[in-house]
């Protein structure tokens, strides 16, 4: 099971990402009107969950969802503490895990900037949607109509960060390749 952290390379690589994760988070806007800012921070996870293994990707993300759990302030805003779970954005923090995951194991064996974008966007976005569609229900006491109609306005970003990140995951497995 430790078998991918046993590395000091790999551990580096993994802390990066994370460090990456948490300056992704506080690039965020919010929108007047909305429960969630606009944040980097699903660019940032995407390129987790195609760069790296699927147990790394989980580490990282179960890390930085822990540190923010905590207190520490490396959620969207830089915000933190056990109140961000159960805030409007909750349901997005619990689809992290489950999202990223899942493109990780099913990013497939070669680096593609058309197979990366399209799994990105087929496997991501759907699962981070709904997610922040039942948070908005059960934290920000939506009704589902307003919950849906809100979440949806963060898909075309979610679908342009899908695409930029697939590219830009595509060539740092290119670029990295010759540093193994």
């Amino acid at each position: 099971m430790f078998n991918d952290f046993k590395d000091v390379r790999v551990l580096t690589r993994m802390a990066l990402g994370l460090a990456v994760l948490i300056v992704c988070s506080y690039l965020s806007f919010p929108l007047w009107g909305f429960p969630a800012p606009i944040t980097m921070q699903t660019f940032a996870l995407c390129l987790i969950g195609l760069v790296y293994k699927p147990k790394q990707a989980l580490a990282i993300i179960l890390l930085y969802l822990l540190l923010g759990a905590v207190g520490l302030p490396v959620f969207a805003g830089g915000r933190g503490g056990f109140a961000s779970f159960v805030g409007p954005a909750g349901g997005y923090l619990f689809s992290f895990p489950i999202a990223y995951t899942l493109l990780s194991i099913f990013k497939g064996k070669k680096p593609s900037f058309v197979s990366y974008a399209l799994r990105t966007l087929i496997i991501t976005v759907p699962i981070v949607t709904v997610m922040g569609i039942w948070g908005f229900v059960q934290f920000a006491h939506m009704d589902l109509t307003k919950a849906v109609t809100t979440a949806l306005i963060f898909v075309p970003g979610d679908i342009l960060k899908a695409v930029v990140s697939g590219f830009l995951a595509d060539r740092l497995q290119v670029v990295t390749r010759h540093f193994n």
